[in-house]
């Protein structure tokens, strides 16, 4: 019987499920025709600024969704998914952006074994995060402008800044951070 791919992506901060699967629309597209299931968790209204993921990033003692189980959360909406369809477990994706992209990182750094990448865009390992040892080789994509206001490349109050957490990812998968050349 045919296996599926299945891709979990993680909102950012203020934003929902609805808008972010709206912002990868032209992908949704892509995946009906690629045996690809895609699902998007929506994270708890607790902060004042919208829904958002305890992603162990914040700033002057505000962090979004502090007491959240949103590790569990996102843990227990993958098996269900797995367990309900048929899904090809080595082929299991997670991506999200900004305090979803933190997310993220949480998960690949505290309980990555359901994930065979992840993909953050505009978040990286969060302040709170003291101990990033995944316990295995993860390969990671990650996205960041040098431009980013709201979490800098360079300094952010969140977490770590974007080499810093790319020094986190070099180590833990023992390779290079110089991109092969290519001839």
């Amino acid at each position: 019987s045919k296996l599926y791919k299945l891709v979990v992506g993680i909102h950012g901060l203020g934003s929902n499920m609805t808008d972010f699967s709206g912002a990868f629309y032209n992908f949704c597209k892509i995946a009906d025709t690629a045996d690809i299931i895609l699902v998007f968790p929506q994270g708890y209204d607790k902060f004042f600024l919208g829904r958002g993921w305890n992603a162990g990033a914040g700033t002057l003692g505000q962090y979004p969704s502090a007491g959240i189980d949103d590790k569990g959360f996102i843990n227990a909406v993958t098996d269900s998914i797995q367990s309900n369809y048929p899904i090809d477990k080595n082929r299991t994706y997670l991506f999200g952006f900004s305090n979803g992209g933190f997310m993220v990182q949480r998960m690949a750094c505290e309980s990555n074994e359901r994930f065979a990448a992840i993909a953050s865009i505009a978040g990286t390992i969060g302040n709170k995060i003291y101990n990033c040892n995944p316990g295995r080789f993860l390969p990671i994509l990650h996205f960041h402008g040098t431009s980013d206001l709201n979490v800098g490349y360079y300094i952010t109050l969140f977490g770590l800044n974007v080499e810093d957490m790319l020094s986190v990812w070099t180590k833990n998968n023992q390779c290079s951070n110089q991109p092969p050349l290519r001839t």
